[in-house]
């Protein structure tokens, strides 16, 4: 990454309840969380980030490298990236509930051998 591509990150104050046909829902859609923003310049440590690509009015410093607990912190550099980790949350517990209700030997083997 550089000064002037153009990111998104979560923000979990970014609160969408209504999709892009206009359907109401009763929590925040998750998708909608992601935020545009584009890098303004960076220190050691942290990228400055800024809403606009021409204007600078502010900067949110975002750090560089996660800690495996600030799995939340993720920069995400397409639009992409944001759909396959939506894919992952939306279905995690699903395939988590296929996985628990399996009972053939062969294709635990095979999960087991892919999550190593």
């Amino acid at each position: 990454m550089k000064i002037g591509d153009k990111v998104w990150i979560k923000d979990e104050n970014h609160r969408v309840y209504v999709d892009d046909e206009g359907q109401r829902y009763n929590a925040p859609i998750y998708r909608k969380k992601f935020v545009e923003r584009y890098i303004a310049g960076e220190t050691r440590v942290s990228w400055l980030l800024t809403n606009s690509k021409e204007v600078n009015e502010w900067h949110l410093k975002h750090a560089k490298k996660i800690k495996k607990n600030d799995a939340h912190r993720i920069i995400f550099t397409s639009e992409d990236q944001i759909d396959r980790h939506c894919w992952a949350i939306q279905n995690h517990y699903r395939i988590a509930d296929l996985v628990r209700g399996c009972e053939d030997f062969y294709k635990l083997k095979k999960i087991e051998e892919i999550l190593k």
